[in-house]
């Protein structure tokens, strides 16, 4: 060290500030590099929590159109169907679009979000298109109720009522199916995060 002490007063500081510089970076690039996987996996978990809430949400959407389908019978047998059949056509639209939009947003979420293996995103996909098709089927089972209510003809009605009540059991057992699959992959990210963070 006696180099250090030939040094003038003026060169001593320059070297001891750039030192504590060195420092200083040092903790700030090693600070960095702990919190980026930190960001990372709350960034997964709040897409998870997002997806947890489309899915939730679509299921809401279904649930409250079976309600104004069973609604539907009560007004057919108290024969006030042809007078409110607009007020129910107007919330059955409102939930419709609704659950499409939900869908969507899961699929689009889901497709963006990098964290699932390509053989999960395709499971999941296929499930969205069951769901879809389903629904499409649900749909036309309303209509083909619809019809045969303004008809009045209570054959047909019964028919499309059951065929309706099987698609919406089927589609609610799917859209459940979905939200756990988002749930199970959802504890394993959490179990797999903590146990890194109590090894590190």
């Amino acid at each position: 060290m006696k180099w250090f002490t030939n040094l003038k007063i003026k060169s001593r500081l320059y070297i001891m500030v750039a030192m504590l510089l060195i420092v200083t970076l040092s903790f700030a690039v090693f600070s960095i590099l702990s919190i980026t996987p930190i960001s990372k996996d709350a960034s997964d978990m709040t897409q998870y929590e997002d997806r947890q809430v489309f899915i939730t949400m679509a299921i809401e959407n279904i649930y409250k159109i079976r309600d104004l389908n069973a609604g539907k019978l009560y007004l057919i047998k108290g024969k006030s169907y042809k007078t409110t059949s607009g007020d129910i056509s107007a919330k059955y639209e409102e939930h419709t679009a609704s659950f499409k939009k939900n869908i969507d947003s899961y699929y689009d979420s889901m497709i963006k979000g990098g964290h699932l293996s390509e053989e999960d995103k395709v499971r999941r996909a296929g499930l969205i298109e069951n769901i879809r098709d389903y629904f499409t089927n649900y749909k036309e089972a309303i209509a083909k109720f619809d019809k045969a209510a303004l008809n009045n003809d209570k054959e047909a009605m019964i028919a499309a009522l059951k065929e309706e009540m099987l698609y919406g059991d089927d589609l609610c057992g799917l859209a459940q199916e979905l939200r756990d699959m988002i749930f199970v992959t959802m504890q394993k990210k959490i179990t797999s995060t903590t146990d890194v963070y109590k090894r590190g």
